[in-house]
């Protein structure tokens, strides 16, 4: 789909309310939202965009490449381009994780005594491989949010467990788990920024192991919920949503409630909107969203019932989706301790015309939080 079928499809959602962002614009879940963070004016460096139409369908922009630091900073060019690598469908019944708990809809971090193998009360030689005896109960030290690390170590409500250490769920921590699962929609943008965020992430230190499931195979194995694409990864894997609620499901999910930034329309404006305050990060025209300007949101969400932590990424058009993906790979990446807040609003201007992001374009940093 076009870029100017997407803008179609966005006046189209708003007309009949569909779920906003992950293309050209639809009305997203929430209608209200609030200013930016404060950090106004700082200039990233260039990335390409890709973002779909709003609306609960899908992107029809097609890029996304991995991204560069964060406020102020020029990044160098780098777009990656998605071919093939976005389904992987046949990998995720096989592939999901024990950790997902799919069907768990509580927040409890803590094994049962079951793991012992016999019913009975753990002790410390009766735990399976990796898990530690712990009040009578097996546990993963690695990622159990209420002994994580060692027994008895919660972590804050703000927090999750990676690597055996409690982390803020914020930007900086995306390579916190050792897992991750990228979820393509059928947006070509949202595809291409996915194959960039992956390339991005397996090169973390420590590493992350990446895999990439098309959406219908995330709901149908159970890391998505099949009626309301809930996250239900888990504990223990980080889930990359490339897209807005019109082609990624989850993200549409996640914003009707969980999120802290949500994609809003009319039929003149798009806008980013944070949940806490409900007021405009940004708004601006959508005849402003374009291959070449466009605005994209990144921001990391735990999701309270599965304790699935997510990072979701797009831009109101496709090509801010990929330019939001290449900024992390090349703006955020390189001082990834510095990017400390959960969410990031970043504009995208395409310096030199070729509606790819690089190092000759300009990331201007609107607001994070």
């Amino acid at each position: 789909m076009s870029r100017f079928s997407c803008a179609a499809l966005a006046l189209a959602c708003f007309a009949v309310g569909c779920g906003g962002g992950d293309g050209g614009g639809g009305d997203s879940p929430k209608d209200t939202a609030p200013s930016s963070d404060g950090t106004t004016g700082d200039t990233l460096d260039s990335g390409s965009g890709d973002t779909g139409t709003p609306g609960d369908a899908a992107d029809t922009s097609d890029t996304a490449s991995p991204i560069d630091s964060g406020t102020d900073s020029t990044i160098d060019s780098g777009t990656d381009s998605a071919d093939g690598a976005s389904d992987v469908s046949s990998d995720v019944s096989s592939d999901v994780s024990s950790d997902a708990d799919a069907g768990d809809a509580t927040d409890s971090v803590s094994e049962t005594s079951a793991d012992a193998g016999d019913g009975s009360t753990c002790s410390a030689d009766s735990c399976a491989s990796g898990k530690t005896c712990c009040k009578g109960a097996c546990v993963d030290f690695t990622n159990d949010e209420k002994n994580c690390g060692a027994c008895d170590a919660p972590c804050g409500a703000t927090e999750f467990c990676g690597r055996s250490a409690c982390q803020a769920v914020a930007l900086k921590s995306i390579c916190a788990l050792p897992k991750g699962t990228v979820v393509d929609d059928t947006l070509d943008s949202d595809i291409d920024a996915g194959i960039a965020l992956s390339t991005t992430l397996t090169a973390c230190s420590p590493t992350v192991s990446m895999r990439t499931v098309t959406q219908t195979a995330a709901a149908a194995s159970g890391l998505l919920d099949a009626t309301t694409f809930r996250p239900l990864v888990g504990r223990g894997e980080l889930l990359v949503l490339p897209g807005g609620p019109f082609g990624e499901k989850a993200v549409g999910f996640l914003e009707g409630g969980t999120a802290p930034i949500y994609f809003r329309s009319d039929a003149t404006n798009y806008a980013f909107v944070r949940r806490d305050t409900g007021v405009d990060v940004v708004t601006a025209l959508q005849t402003e969203a374009t291959a070449h300007h466009d605005f994209f949101v990144a921001e990391m969400v735990r999701e309270p019932l599965s304790g699935t932590v997510s990072f979701g990424l797009y831009g109101w058009v496709g090509e801010g989706t990929v330019a939001g993906a290449w900024w992390i790979g090349n703006t955020v990446m390189p001082a990834l301790t510095t990017f400390a807040k959960q969410w990031y609003v970043v504009e995208w201007t395409d310096k030199n015309g070729d509606s790819l992001p690089d190092s000759g374009d300009e990331f201007k940093l609107i607001g994070s939080g």
